[in-house]
């Protein structure tokens, strides 16, 4: 069955250290020696490796009964919501769990819609309890998924609308999605093979686009596919999604976070460097295979089991295992699990385009591998079974072999240390990885790979310094800049704050400072500006998206009274220019600059019926009433419109409204009805 990296047996330690029952150092030493019996077992060929909790009962660091109850507490921690009201949201039923999360249907009672809400439930906000460095990372995880999720909008991808924290629970508020996961629809029966693959076919396109975006999901399975009533496939859970160019994390354990029956080969080695899209098309491959003959490409007891035949082992072919798999599907599936990556496609829009072939019924392009080259492939990754096969020629040459026996001693042993390098390297750990790869070079001298892993991490140290240093001096800077913002010292301030952006940029708080000393220099532009900036490095953070709402709204007046002010210097304009084309084209850049000016659409009107075109006078007229239906200067140059046009009746009613609104322009009406009476005749 599949596991997550951070498995069961992991969080047990973790939650030991949380309840002081275990230090931090007695962990991570346990989990090492532990991954050093697992590796001597596996290679021996061994499967019975302890769990942790039994292994840290075996060395007297807890008791058979402290253990249980951390078991049934870890069973208790997946937390409820304090009431079925939360928030905007009635939540209505929960509709599944895992290991770090709950997830219920909710009913948005402000937006009047059906939502999913997914609470974390390994971490509550507490003031006054900052969270451990593992809790730390849970919330970045948490919070990865959502805004990965966010900027990917696709028909084929979950909808996110909302990530907050609420009564110490954090959660994300998603499109929710009435249907069944990939693996549950097929076990139901609801999807025939046709349908099956269809949809992921459909999984591999989302993929593809999340790629374009720069972005690895990571964890691509089954469970992670949902269908909904109408057959549509949605790809959920970004939690360990990550961009292309951004830096892999391990679990405290040092294995790649995943899960172990869909993850590459280079993914289960913990290989950070060597991830791309290709690892997700394994995972999308692994799928396939699943859909063919019911079970996924290796099994194992455990993760390490199922990581390690993923590494060592060639899958079996789809057909051995189920005779009615199509042959066209089963050298698809091949293909996209191929052990090196350059063997698989190169992108999940080559694998959704094999799938819809077959869909279409055309000939897919990819042909499955002979017996013989995977015979050959087999072999080399069977090493007994070459042993058996050339076990006459070794039993030949006996002292030959020995000394191959002896330089393979010294192979293993130059391999743990590389091993435990890459785990320390992944780590950031770059003091013990270069020890480690130091002891392979003390093995091998001419060991090329622990030679350029030690001068990475020496680069990598070098570079940690510089980073260090740069930070510093940006933390001095922007400490200065605050000071200069108490004193009121705006325009030093923000030169601080520059000097400490200089030095790291990726520091969201030094744009927020500095945008609130732009907005006291009366620089709004440069103020929103700089909030978008910090905004755009913490998401979350709601002090940034209020503040960034508030400068917008200042920025929008600011921009908006600029407007009217230069609307009524060229409405002024208008006004003192004798002729009616000049006085027009000053009262159309009026206009332009505030639309809603009504006084000035009525001089426009004048100004239309002075030059012969009542058709323009009344629209203006017409539209300055919109706006203000109680202006008598309005009224009186519709009604002059209308009654250039020979309209008398309803020039007739604007003239009486225009002298009922304003006493002074009651004779001048009252004149020009009388005019109107004699046209009239």
């Amino acid at each position: 069955m599949a596991q997550s990296a951070d498995s069961d047996y992991i969080r047990i330690g973790k939650l030991a250290v949380q309840r002081g029952l275990l230090t931090r150092e007695q962990l991570e030493t346990s989990i090492h020696e532990l991954s050093q019996i697992a590796y001597a077992r596996m290679r021996q060929g061994q499967e019975n490796v302890p769990e942790l909790g039994e292994f840290l009962v075996g060395k007297s660091l807890l008791t058979p009964e402290v253990l249980r109850d951390l078991q049934r507490e870890q069973e208790r921690m997946i937390v409820e919501p304090v009431s079925k009201k939360f928030g905007p949201y009635t939540l209505l039923r929960e509709i599944g769990r895992g290991g770090m999360s709950v997830v219920w249907e909710a009913f948005d009672n402000e937006l009047r819609r059906r939502v999913a809400v997914k609470f974390l439930t390994t971490v509550r906000s507490q003031p006054s309890a900052p969270p451990m460095a593992e809790e730390d990372e849970t919330l970045r995880r948490f919070y990865r998924e959502a805004q990965t999720a966010a900027r990917l909008k696709h028909p084929n991808i979950v909808d996110i609308f909302e990530v907050n924290v609420r009564e110490g629970m954090h959660y994300i508020a998603m499109e929710y999605v009435d249907g069944l996961t990939l693996n549950e629809a097929v076990a139901a029966q609801k999807l025939d093979r046709r349908a099956s693959v269809t949809v992921l076919r459909d999984s591999a396109r989302a993929v593809q686009f999340a790629h374009e975006a720069g972005v690895i999901h990571r964890d691509v399975k089954p469970q992670n596919i949902m269908v909904d009533t109408t057959g549509r496939a949605v790809v959920m859970d970004f939690g360990l999604a990550r961009n292309v160019q951004e830096s892999e994390r391990l679990t405290l354990s040092g294995v790649a976070i995943g899960t172990p029956s869909y993850m590459s080969p280079e993914h289960a080695q913990g290989s950070k460097g060597q991830l791309d899209p290709r690892s997700d098309v394994y995972s999308l491959g692994a799928i396939l295979f699943e859909l063919l003959t019911g079970r996924p490409p290796f099994l194992g007891e455990n993760a390490m089991q199922i990581m390690l035949a993923t590494v060592q082992e060639e899958p079996p072919a789809p057909r051995k295992l189920d005779p009615t798999a199509p042959p066209e599907l089963e050298a698809v599936c091949l293909r996209a699990i191929e052990k090196e990556m350059d063997r698989r496609y190169s992108t999940a829009g080559e694998f959704a385009a094999e799938l819809d072939r077959w869909i279409q019924g055309a000939r897919v392009q990819t042909r499955g591998p002979s017996r013989t080259a995977r015979w050959v492939r087999r072999v080399g990754l069977h090493r007994g079974l070459a042993a058996v096969l050339f076990v006459t020629i070794a039993a030949c040459l006996a002292v030959l072999a020995l000394a191959v026996s002896r330089r393979g001693d010294r192979a293993r042993r130059a391999e743990a240390h590389r091993a435990w390098a890459a785990v320390h390297e992944a780590r950031g750990d770059w003091d013990r990885a270069e020890s480690e790869y130091s002891k392979a070079i003390a093995i091998d001298a001419g060991d090329a790979v622990a030679r350029s892993g030690r001068e990475r991490c020496a680069r990598a140290k070098e570079e940690a310094g510089v980073r260090a240093e740069r930070e510093r001096r940006c933390r001095e800077r922007f400490e200065a800049g605050l000071r200069a913002f108490d004193r009121g010292e705006w325009f030093a301030a923000v030169d601080e704050f520059d000097a400490a952006i200089r030095e790291s940029a990726g520091f969201p708080w030094v744009h927020y400072y500095r945008g609130l000393a732009h907005e006291q220099a009366k620089w709004t532009e440069e103020a929103v500006r700089d909030l978008q900036r910090a905004f755009g490095g913490e998401p979350e953070n709601p002090l940034f998206r209020r503040e960034l709402a508030r400068l917008r709204r200042a920025l929008e007046e600011t921009e908006r009274a600029a407007r009217i002010a230069k609307a009524k210097e060229a409405h002024l304009a208008g006004r003192r220019t004798r002729g009616p084309e000049e006085a027009i084209g000053h009262f159309t850049r009026a206009l332009d600059l505030w639309p809603e000016f009504a006084e000035c659409l009525v001089d426009r009107a004048e100004a239309y019926l002075k030059t012969g075109d009542p058709v323009r006078a009344a629209s203006d007229a017409s539209a300055a009433l919109r706006m203000a239906p109680e202006f008598a200067r309005a009224h009186l140059a519709k009604a002059r419109a209308l009654r250039a046009q020979r309209r008398y009746d309803p020039a007739e009613i604007h003239y009486h409204r225009a002298a009922e609104l304003d006493a002074d322009l009651r004779r001048v009406a009252e004149r020009e009805l009388a005019e109107m009476a004699k046209e009239r005749v």
